[in-house]
């Protein structure tokens, strides 16, 4: 196992980064058991089945103490998923986690680098070079036996011929190639996609993703607010009635998504920070929702 280096430690030792490993996955396990993430597991599993995803560890006596992700999408890097225990902060091993997913990305070709930031970790990604980009708003709702009704517009299970017209579209939309998450989480939520055509048109898709009690809607993109309420009344009609719904949406106050979401009942609230590293990225118009668990 390589050696990508050593975060210093106030005592005076070091914790050894290295590349995890199929044997680290007990140790990860419960890291992120103690740092609230072991509710969704699956979320973790999609984002180690991304090609060129890699993840490295800390360790310390033999004891993961961080970890972090980095998942290439097309040109864009997202750094994902750092931790560090809480016996083991403030000795910058979270600051060496993550220069080492920014090398590693950018080792790749990536013009980008992007995250969510926690209000705790914005300073830290500060002094890294990452600079503030918009507030991610977390958006919950529920879903409802008839909300289909409230939408028009031909929507329709999406079926594996459809995917090239789903990653084409996604890439002019979103201005970067992510076939790579989206051909993770449909492998792993089969499916469990929308589209929905006007006239024969494609004008837009919903990837809904299913996690313990909850289910996620995202990505989402469409061509317009009317193909955007079809995708979304089905989606909460398939999510069954009472389940709780999550979005993470990034966009402004005066994007149709944000009136979309209050007409289906759904309330909203600021929780982390999008950030990024590199060539700035264009926000898009036509994105309803991003993918909750990665920055995309």
């Amino acid at each position: 196992m390589r050696e990508i280096g050593t975060a210093s430690r106030a005592s005076g030792s070091a914790a050894v980064l290295r590349t995890m490993c199929g044997s680290d996955l007990p140790g990860v396990r419960r890291l992120r058991s103690v740092v609230g993430w072991s509710a969704e597991p699956a979320a973790f599993e999609l984002l180690r089945g991304v090609a060129e995803a890699r993840w490295a560890v800390a360790e310390e006596a033999g004891e993961i103490v961080g970890m972090v992700g980095a998942v290439p999408v097309g040109e864009v890097g997202i750094l994902c998923h750092l931790a560090v225990h809480e016996a083991h902060r403030g000795r910058g091993i979270g600051a060496a986690l993550s220069r080492w997913a920014v090398a590693y990305l950018r080792s790749l070709g990536t013009r980008t680098v992007r995250l969510y930031a926690t209000a705790e970790a914005r300073e830290l990604y500060r002094t890294l070079g990452f600079r503030t980009v918009r507030r991610r708003l977390l958006l919950r709702g529920f879903g409802h036996v008839r909300s289909r009704e409230r939408g028009t517009g031909a929507a329709e299970v999406m079926r594996f011929g459809d995917l090239p017209e789903v990653v084409g579209h996604d890439r002019w939309w979103a201005g970067f190639d992510r076939s790579r998450v989206l051909k993770a989480a449909l492998r792993l939520h089969p499916g469990a996609g929308l589209v929905v055509r006007e006239s024969g048109r494609f004008r837009g898709y919903l990837l809904l993703s299913r996690f313990g009690e909850r289910v996620r809607v995202g990505p989402f993109m469409a061509a317009d607010p009317t193909s955007a309420r079809a995708l979304l009344g089905w989606a909460l009609e398939l999510a069954g009635e009472g389940t709780e719904v999550e979005a993470v949406f990034t966009g402004d106050e005066r994007h149709p998504a944000r009136s979309l979401y209050r007409e289906f009942g759904f309330s909203g609230t600021e929780d982390r920070t999008m950030m990024e590293h590199g060539r700035p990225l264009p926000g898009s118009e036509e994105s309803y929702a991003t993918t909750a668990y990665l920055a995309t």
